[in-house]
């Protein structure tokens, strides 16, 4: 009789479910921090729309106003970037894809994968990335 030869999976079920609880909880971390920084930022928006009395009246208070305003957006727009990043790599453990690199196919080691959990790329393709050589990821 011939045996059906399974694919391996590339981790345990039960390391799995550690990488999913450690990107949950980044994920409410991020969300939290999102969410504050997200209403600072629109009381920001409302004092300058609306109370004239809190609009800042010298030059140098405006452009930290416009210096804080910036920076909270731009800190708005990587949380978001790494939420995102979160919700597809939690997207790869269900298709069961995980921990496998995008460029190259190989796989990505677990020491990464606990430090940098939404890791799409192993070390090397993720040098080559920042290098300018790896185009399109």
């Amino acid at each position: 009789m011939a045996r059906k030869r399974t694919k391996k999976k590339r981790f345990a079920r039960k390391d799995l479910l550690t990488f999913r609880k450690l990107l949950l909880k980044r994920r409410a971390e991020l969300a939290g921090t999102f969410e504050s920084v997200k209403e600072q930022a629109l009381d920001g928006i409302a004092r300058k729309n609306g109370d004239l009395s809190t609009v800042p009246s010298e030059e140098a208070e405006i452009a930290t106003h416009i210096f804080d305003q910036n920076l909270s957006l731009a800190l708005l727009q990587s949380e978001a970037a790494t939420i995102s990043e979160i919700d597809e790599a939690i997207r790869r453990i269900d298709e069961g894809s995980y921990g496998t690199c995008e460029a190259c196919g190989r796989p990505i080691p677990k020491a990464r994968l606990r430090v940098l959990p939404f890791a799409k790329l192993c070390v090397k393709c993720r040098e080559a990335q920042e290098r300018g050589d790896l185009a399109g990821l």
